[in-house]
């Protein structure tokens, strides 16, 4: 099949002559949210920082369910108004992030305040908050609670009221169905995982003397070992002390979510001309990217949308024999190996 906003809604094309796609968000096995944005009618050359929205909500024939404008102060102001975070939960619920955008020019760079907006997976509008100073960024949802990538502020899913405040930023967190682990900052040694939907740290864990975390990369897998199936949350981790001769120079991590003991470390040779930058867990392996410079050799912006533009990265698949992708609500920045943005 083929959706074609267009044609469904022509009546939007009096809003905004060019209509393209945003983005777009899995609701369930018969359900996509697709965002479209486009230029305004009635200022379309004021160059490109006018926008206006649009969201659909498609059947598994390619049938539109819904479809209407999306409509905020917020969304009017000509600062390049943008999705960058979106999410959806196990019962298809959405969840949009807006921001205006601090560049004018792709690739965007956040600005401060977030429109938090929620729509049913019908399409109904359910709440809206806006959240002033909050830099816009990427959203998790799990078990009732939303998660926004540049805030303390753990959010309640069914309102968007604060449910509690964490000691430190949440990046882009991992939650499995007994704990919420913040991602790693690099250059620190500390983990540090909570109960699960409430404000209760369950374990802090710490690097060896010398190790820190190499990447804020962090990603839940499955990890079949002599006991059984453990979650286990994967990071990178690197040797800071450069007065050692050692091959050993980065680890691959793995932490028990439950408790947060060291479950396994293996060493790890990649060419280290950045971190790691992304990474998946498939069954067996790792995909892993770095080395995504800019033109003038600093590591691209990972956290601009879109990510890393304007870069050409390295890709390598390492084999991880027992390890698979874990059945968690949520294993990792875009929700899934699949990036489908939905809460499994």
């Amino acid at each position: 099949w083929t959706f074609d906003i267009r044609a469904e809604r022509p009546d939007f094309l009096t809003i905004a002559p060019t209509l393209f796609l945003a983005r777009l968000v899995v609701q369930g096995s018969d359900r996509l949210a697709a965002l479209f944005e486009g230029y305004p009618m009635e200022n379309p050359e004021v160059d490109g920082q006018c926008r206006r929205y649009f969201l659909a909500v498609i059947n598994a024939s390619g049938q539109m369910v819904q479809a209407q404008r999306l409509t905020d102060p917020l969304l009017d102001v000509c600062a390049h108004p943008h999705p960058y975070g979106v999410a959806a939960d196990a019962v298809g619920n959405l969840f949009i992030a807006f921001s205006p955008s601090a560049s004018r020019h792709a690739p965007l760079v956040p600005a401060r305040d977030t429109l938090i907006m929620s729509y049913s997976r019908e399409g109904v509008f359910r709440w809206k908050r806006l959240n002033s100073g909050m830099r816009g960024g990427e959203l998790a949802v799990a078990r009732g609670l939303l998660y926004a990538e540049y805030t303390k502020v753990v959010l309640e899913a069914s309102s968007g009221q604060p449910s509690f405040t964490l000691p430190s930023l949440l990046g882009r967190p991992v939650v499995s169905s007994s704990r919420l682990i913040p991602a790693p900052s690099a250059g620190n040694q500390e983990l540090s995982g909570y109960e699960a939907g409430v404000l209760q740290q369950r374990w802090t864990t710490k690097l060896p003397s010398s190790w820190v975390f190499w990447s804020d990369q962090l990603r839940l897998a499955t990890w079949q070992t002599s006991k059984g199936p453990r979650t286990v949350a994967l990071t990178f981790a690197l040797n800071a002390n450069d007065d050692i001769e050692t091959t050993h120079r980065h680890g691959l991590y793995a932490f028990d979510v439950q408790n947060g003991t060291e479950a396994f470390n293996c060493p790890l040779t990649l060419p280290s001309r950045t971190p790691p930058q992304l990474f998946e867990v498939a069954n067996g392996s790792l995909g892993i990217m770095n080395g995504a410079l800019d033109g003038e050799g600093n590591p691209g912006c990972d956290k601009c949308d879109p990510p890393l533009a304007g870069t050409a990265g390295a890709f390598f698949t390492l084999p991880t024999p027992g390890l698979s992708v874990a059945r968690e609500p949520w294993v990792g920045t875009f929700g899934g190996a699949g990036h489908d943005h939905q809460e499994n």
